[in-house]
């Protein structure tokens, strides 16, 4: 049975999910399988479940990777710097490019319990030790 990919997830998802399918559903532009004859409807691609949901502590983990990460990630960016006092005008700055180049800051401050200032601090210290000449 062909069908518009609207119309199959509306279709598939009215199913129970342990149900087994008598029909194959096709897309009618794509021609993407949506569920085969015997699968069952909590095994298609386009039956809705609901996302494992991590723990408080599973997130705390997962934005601390994430923050570390792109302050490296942002500090690698930027050159050595000539002398000590060209990377401390580059540093100075820094953290207005890391909040916009990193949309997830708010979420990191929530999850780490950082205010604004932290992060300031703590871009303008990691971008001056990459850019400081040694």
């Amino acid at each position: 049975m062909f069908k518009s990919r609207d119309d199959a997830m509306q279709f598939i998802t009215s199913q129970p999910t342990k149900n087994v399918s008598t029909i194959e559903i096709v897309d009618e532009d794509t021609g993407e399988i949506y569920i085969s004859v015997g699968q069952k409807f909590g095994t298609s691609n386009l039956c809705r479940r609901p996302s494992k949901r991590l723990t408080t502590r599973e997130m705390i983990d997962n934005a601390e990777y994430e923050y570390y990460e792109s302050l490296n990630d942002y500090a690698s960016s930027f050159e050595n710097a000539a002398s000590v006092d060209e990377a401390s005008a580059i540093a100075q700055d820094a953290h207005v490019g890391f909040f916009a180049a990193y949309p997830k800051v708010d979420e990191w401050m929530m999850w780490l319990d950082l205010d604004e200032e932290d992060i300031i601090q703590a871009v303008n210290d990691i971008v001056f030790e990459w850019v400081c000449p040694s």
